[in-house]
């Protein structure tokens, strides 16, 4: 069978140098505006269906030709192959964790991954929000230090300092999403992008410690009798108001699905939080207000601060265990695989986290042995792209007695 991958695997036709695209998912064909060529071992079969797209199917793949490339490449070439691949087995094939499939048992075992460029526009959008937050950032950092010389305010120096520590947080987590869209390598064969998951967990350590400084430098404040000036302080603290929540909403779409980005977006709400207060410490202090009102509101700022990062580092470690994804479900994957047509059973389901965003999933599906195996992976590969957005899937369709090997030897 034609070694190929899910999504973008490279096969050449025997009639042009044109080098052919095939794919098991109609919908990305769609989406590419992609036409439709034969696999070259079916070159003279008629196709075996038409999809709703005007799309021709055979032999359980949808194919469509792509642009040319130099003559005298080897297809196989990691630059025209997918990063991934997918592949089909017959009779035959084993597995390490202990079973193998009967001759003419026609079972499957199906990878499916998607390409590179599918989160590319995403990590793109998360860098340049990091760019623009650390530059801004840093311009408020030296605009509060100096002005806290100035005036001699303490509140505007730790606010400086506070927000110096997630300067350094935005630093890591750049460093974190540059490396997530680095290539895999022979050591390396995930990639980097789990870097996002200890990026997270740094930025929560950093948070934790900014919220301790800023908690003893409240405490001690309460003993203080110095009153810096208000208005300045009024100034300054809108200022870094202003920037800390603009920079904050660059991350407002991405940080709902990549931790390492809602890492970030916590540092800089956090930091808007403390500059209204120290707002607030102005006001009253101009409206000749009692000095333990800044400490106290910085106390009540912290804790809303350390709250959510004990958050987010429970949720870094979890995914550091490969834990499932929060907004994922084993059960709803379950009973979603289980209800496509020609699956009898399910077994042996893995859904782990490859980064704060990708996850990636396992499954052996026991099948009826009448309907067409290229077609039922196919729909379980588009259940998991649609209904889960799982484009990293690896399933191996079974007979009963391969389930019953699986049961003797369990995966870890």
């Amino acid at each position: 069978m034609i070694a190929m991958t899910a999504q973008a695997s490279a096969i050449q036709s025997p009639f042009s140098r044109n080098i052919f695209f095939v794919s098991k998912n109609p919908k990305e064909a769609r989406q590419n505006r992609r036409k439709c060529i034969k696999p070259r071992d079916s070159i003279d079969s008629p196709p075996d269906r038409q999809s709703k797209w005007g799309l021709s199917r055979v032999g359980g793949y949808w194919a469509d030709p792509a642009s040319r490339h130099p003559p005298g490449r080897r297809m196989e070439s990691p630059q025209y192959m997918g990063a991934h691949h997918h592949h089909g087995h017959g009779s035959g094939h084993s597995h390490s964790h202990g079973h193998d499939h009967e001759p003419g048992d026609g079972n499957g075992h199906d990878h499916h991954h998607d390409p590179h460029d599918v989160h590319a526009h995403a990590h793109e959008a998360a860098l340049g929000a990091f760019r623009w937050s650390m530059l801004l950032n840093v311009t408020l950092v030296v605009a509060e230090a100096i002005a806290g010389v100035m005036i001699d305010s303490v509140a505007l120096l730790a606010d400086a300092a506070h927000n110096l520590g997630d300067v350094l947080g935005l630093l890591l987590a750049y460093a974190a999403a540059r490396l997530a869209v680095k290539k895999p390598d022979a050591r390396h064969t995930y990639g980097y992008a789990r870097s996002t998951i200890l990026a997270a967990m740094v930025n929560a350590g950093i948070l934790m410690f900014a919220c301790g400084a800023l908690t003893l430098e409240s405490i001690d404040r309460f003993s203080a009798s110095h009153q810096p000036s208000g208005i300045i302080m009024m100034a300054v603290a809108g200022l870094a108001v202003l920037v800390n929540a603009g920079s904050a909403l660059l991350f407002w779409r991405s940080q709902k699905h990549d931790l390492n980005a809602r890492g970030a977006y916590l540092h800089l709400a956090a930091d808007a939080a403390v500059s209204i207060a120290v707002v607030g410490a102005g006001l009253l202090i101009t409206l000749g207000g009692p000095n333990w009102l800044d400490p106290l509101i910085s106390l009540l700022v912290n804790a809303v601060i350390l709250w959510s990062a004990i958050q987010l580092l429970r949720q870094a470690l979890d995914l550091s265990l490969d834990a499932v994804p929060a907004h994922l479900s084993v059960a709803d994957i379950d009973r979603a695989l289980k209800v496509i047509p020609g699956v009898r059973a399910l077994h042996d389901l893995h859904v782990w986290p490859l980064s704060t965003t990708v996850a990636a999933m396992t499954a052996h599906i026991e099948h009826d042995g009448i309907r067409d195996s290229d077609e039922l992976l196919a729909d379980a590969q588009d259940v998991m792209a649609r209904k889960f957005n799982i484009h990293h899937c690896t399933i191996q369709l079974e007979n009963v007695g391969c389930r019953q090997r699986c049961e003797d030897y369990p995966a870890p």
